[in-house]
């Protein structure tokens, strides 16, 4: 297992309002989600899947209208931090039984900070073997959050 460790990223958009609720909604929209792998040492094709939590007083799944909400109130009150939890599963099945075998997960607690210059994304590994590592997890949300303002955003390593 690696070391926990903790990424830091500055996103640069002109609107940080914008950003944030672009975030919330791109981990809406990845929540749930799944894509194809090549799961290392073994090199078998796997699956990965996404799970998104919102830490709060409790942690509980965020869904889609749980985002839309959430976003409506960062435009409507102004930036403010955002912690969530990430879990992405790893799986493949396993041709001889056609079973799932779960693997190892990844998992990441979120932070969205405002800034001076943008918005601080960190993401710390937790309990992880990084077969997504956070410099391909913060682009993958970077993409996610350009799709949905429509408009480029900037990523920085800080």
């Amino acid at each position: 297992m690696a070391e926990v460790r903790k990424e830091r990223f500055l996103i640069v958009h002109k609107s940080k309002r914008k950003v944030l609720s672009g975030a919330v909604l791109a981990l809406a929209d990845m929540n749930g989600s799944r894509d194809e792998l090549k799961i290392r040492p073994s090199g078998k094709r796997g699956i990965r899947e996404f799970s998104v939590f919102v830490k709060k007083s409790n942690t509980f799944p965020l869904s889609q209208s749980e985002a839309r909400n959430i976003a409506l109130r960062i435009m409507n009150r102004g930036e403010e931090p955002l912690s969530f939890y990430l879990v992405i599963k790893y799986f493949y099945i396993n041709p001889s039984t056609g079973r799932r075998v779960n693997l190892k997960y990844d998992r990441y607690n979120l932070e969205f900070l405002p800034e001076k210059r943008g918005i601080l994304m960190q993401i710390e590994g937790i309990k992880t073997m990084y077969r997504t590592p956070p410099n391909v997890l913060a682009s993958m949300l970077i993409e996610g959050i350009r799709l949905k303002l429509g408009e480029d955003v900037r990523l920085e390593f800080a």
